[in-house]
């Protein structure tokens, strides 16, 4: 521990505060047993009841916070802090926490985290309109809640709204400098754009001043191994992960190097060792499907792939679901899951992943003219990898209907988005129908590497 942590905590003499220091700094556990002590010493103290609910929910033991805030609002039944939908939210009993939030308004409406809270909830449910509309109201009434500036940022995000919610970001930045949220959100966005380059700064811009913000620091792994720099960022993930061993998109996003590596068993053990200890969350279940498929092993994979509770989670499950049918060649029922998502998901990334889903399975058939009809007449995705997936799949079906100089456009297109995935599939292409000046490589082998990259496109 460093000496000024030591000076602090020692500093701090009351356990109530000794507990909160010891949260704010990570350590969880002797958080939790900080709490237990002040509990014990001092049972009406309404702030560790919630303190200590908190820190059971932040390690993952849901079902004792959950029953912890309900002692709490038991006890003290005019305390807002306790009167929460968090940890229902987090069980995935979602429209309980609606109806959590909207009592806890009805009875404090003058409490913006319930009113943020709610929006969250509405944009979980895929409800994202409303969401919008939720965050809105909750600025106008509270300017100042910056908590919901970045909420609202994040639907804008999230219906692929992306300059719009740069410049809300940058707003939030420009009135709240000290807010790392806006800052981890302002580089997501770029890394969304495809400036992968700003985006590498401005996380590392962030980690600079914001040395404990986890989100700055996943993010940033994740522009590294976009770029194919996997020994970088590992060594980013296994630094992460040794300071915040709890968090979960730093052990998912270790593992997916590891494979990426070719390391299969190493990753496969990270994910199953995930899975076990949050069995509610998609990102790890869908990490081990992907292993699982590389593996031969779909039939694992389909029962790996449970029920995720959330609406984004269901449209991930669903979008997980077609590329694995794409994988065992069950056409009709891939075609299915992406058509159904092409018209009906409500956050736009993963629409437009379901839109090339359906040319990829209909060039699989044969069909390119309609594949390329597909793509045209649908709106340009808003994130890099949208369109970057879309323009290798165009330029697939333009070049099998001989359009050759269109295609070889695409490829272009396509080739500015610096990724490995994408820079291996645009020369598999290019080898396929001769653009790049060879004689045409019509191997069966190559078209089968294709097809392959194109699902892992899909499933990135």
């Amino acid at each position: 521990m460093e000496r000024a942590e030591r000076e602090l905590i020692r500093a701090l003499a009351e356990p109530e505060w000794r507990a909160q220091v010891l949260k704010s700094l990570g350590r969880l556990n002797d958080a939790l047993a900080a709490y237990n002590a002040t509990i014990e010493q001092f049972p009406a103290d309404v702030v560790a009841h919630t303190g200590r609910a908190e820190v059971l929910k932040t390690l993952g033991r849901l079902d004792e916070a959950l029953a912890a805030y309900d002692a709490t609002i038991e006890h003290f039944p005019a305390d807002a802090v306790a009167r929460t939908g968090d940890v229902v939210k987090t069980l995935g009993r979602l429209d309980e926490a609606l109806a959590a939030y909207e009592a806890k308004i009805e009875q404090f409406p003058k409490d913006v985290f319930a009113r943020t809270g709610r929006a969250d909830v509405l944009k979980t449910l895929g409800r994202l309109d409303d969401a919008l509309v939720a965050y809105e109201v909750t600025i106008k009434h509270f300017p100042g809640a910056v908590v919901a500036r970045n909420g609202h940022a994040d639907v804008l995000k999230t219906l692929g709204r992306l300059h719009e919610a740069l410049a809300a970001y940058e707003a939030t930045i420009d009135e709240f400098p000290a807010d790392v949220m806006a800052r981890s959100g302002r580089a997501d966005v770029l890394k969304m754009l495809g400036r992968l380059d700003e985006a590498l700064v401005a996380y590392k811009a962030t980690i600079d001043e914001f040395p404990a913000d986890v989100v700055a620091r996943t993010g940033r792994a994740d522009v590294l191994k976009t770029l194919g720099r996997l020994d970088e960022a590992l060594a980013t993930y296994e630094a992460t992960i040794q300071e915040f061993p709890t968090n979960i998109v730093a052990r998912t996003g270790r593992a997916d190097v590891l494979r990426m590596l070719g390391r299969l068993d190493e990753a496969r053990a990270v994910y199953e060792d995930t899975v076990r200890q949050y069995p509610r969350e998609m990102l790890p279940r869908s990490g081990l499907a992907s292993i699982l498929m590389q593996l031969g092993l779909f039939g694992e994979a389909y029962a790996t792939l449970e029920a995720g509770g959330a609406a984004a989670a269901e449209w991930f499950q669903r979008r997980w679901w077609a590329t694995l049918a794409l994988r065992t060649g069950e056409l009709s029922q891939a075609k299915a899951i992406f058509m159904n998502g092409a018209t009906m998901c409500p956050f736009a990334e993963d629409r437009t992943k379901f839109q090339s889903g359906v040319a990829v399975v209909l060039l699989r058939e044969g069909d390119v003219r309609r594949a390329a009809k597909e793509l045209t007449a649908r709106r340009e995705p808003a994130d890099a990898l949208g369109r970057a997936t879309r323009n290798l799949v165009l330029a697939n079906a333009l070049a099998e209907d001989g359009a050759f100089a269109a295609a070889k456009e695409h490829l272009e297109a396509a080739s500015s988005l610096r990724i490995t995935k994408v820079i291996d599939l645009r020369d598999r292409l290019s080898r396929r129908y001769g653009l790049d000046g060879d004689p045409p490589d019509r191997s069966t082998e190559l078209d089968e590497r294709i097809f392959d990259a194109q699902i892992d496109l899909l499933a990135a």
